[in-house]
Formats: C-alpha cells, structure tokens, sequence
C-alpha cells in the first residue's frame, strides 16, 4: 500500500480486484503512481510472502524473467513534481 488512503480503500470498496497472488499474474502488472490501484494481490502470510521472493530469486537465476519488461512505467515530471515539497 502507497498511503493511508489506499489502504482504507483496499480493505473497504467493492471497486478493488482482490485476487490471491500468482507471480506470473503479479510480475505481469502494470501499475500507475497517480492514482489508486484497480487490482490486489492477497498473500497468506509473511511466510507466503517469503517463499514467493524465494520463488521469484530462483526464477531470476533461472533466467525465467528475461523476457519480462524491465524498469517501471515512465515517470514524466509533472508526475514527480508532484510528490516532493513545495
């Protein structure tokens, strides 16, 4: 969660796809910084969400994730201004 709202928000609106997590799903997601996220990913526990990074490690050293996009979406500079201080 990226702020206070968002979390209330995930946790209370019918608007948010919740889905337990399934990397292939989660590393496939695209994402904006600007608003609210659409879709969520549930994990189980700290322990789920522990084997999931070890999944995720393995599937790197495999080369498993070569073809997937690297880096974030593009960030233009309005978009950045808005988050530092006035």
């Amino acid at each position: 969660m990226s702020s206070f709202g968002e979390l209330e928000r995930s946790l209370t609106s019918s608007d948010v796809g919740r889905y337990p997590i399934q990397l292939e799903w989660a590393i496939n997601q695209a994402f904006e910084i600007d608003h609210f996220q659409p879709l969520l990913f549930i994990v189980d526990s700290f322990d789920h969400l522990f084997s999931l990074v070890d999944s995720l490690e393995r599937w790197m050293r495999d080369g498993k994730l070569d073809n997937v996009v690297p880096g974030e979406p593009h960030i233009s500079k309005q978009d950045l201004k808005s988050f530092l201080p006035a």
